[in-house]
């Protein structure tokens, strides 16, 4: 319990440091793939969220979710697409792919799902490469270009809020 604390502070300082780079210039708000990062407790949801994102035109082949799991269960512990606070090292270093291949991946948008603080979620919205990145306002803000005020995690309003949104900015 100690080491997880030693990683969470050094997670915490590691986000507080991250500068997050303006949109690029040269970005026109076509959104053609999409991260979603999110608590492996809001899989159902984030399957709701995918859903609506085909409907909108959204291959599902360019849509990448990674989830987090807060719990210490041993179940899962190889699963893809899931990552833990055990997965990093003191020296921010992970030994999971997946969580290092989807903050590498330039999406073009990327949807931080989650309403709580929760560290090793703000370290991936903030280490990713995404072009542009919304979140929750509820959530620590400064990780993101973008926030939506919402109490409660509905992926249907969610999404039509983000493209009204998205619209708004292209024009």
């Amino acid at each position: 319990m100690l080491f997880d604390a030693v990683k969470k502070k050094a997670l915490r300082k590691a986000v507080e440091s991250s500068v997050l780079p303006s949109v690029p210039s040269e970005f026109n708000y076509q959104v053609k793939t999409i991260g979603i990062l999110s608590e492996k407790k809001e899989q159902a949801m984030v399957e709701k969220m995918i859903d609506v994102l085909v409907k909108r035109g959204i291959s599902r082949d360019n849509i990448y979710v990674l989830y987090y799991d807060s719990s210490n269960s041993k179940a899962d512990e190889r699963a893809l697409y899931v990552f833990k606070l055990r997965d990093f090292e003191s020296s921010l270093k992970t030994s999971n792919e997946s969580l290092r291949v989807f903050v590498e991946k330039p999406f073009d948008l990327l949807i931080s799902f989650y309403k709580s603080d929760a560290i090793p979620m703000l370290w991936g919205t903030s280490q990713s490469k995404a072009k542009f990145k919304v979140g929750l306002a509820s959530v620590t803000s400064f990780v993101n270009h973008f926030n939506l005020d919402m109490n409660d995690l509905d992926a249907e309003i969610y999404v039509k809020l983000l493209f009204e949104y998205i619209n708004i900015f292209k024009h």
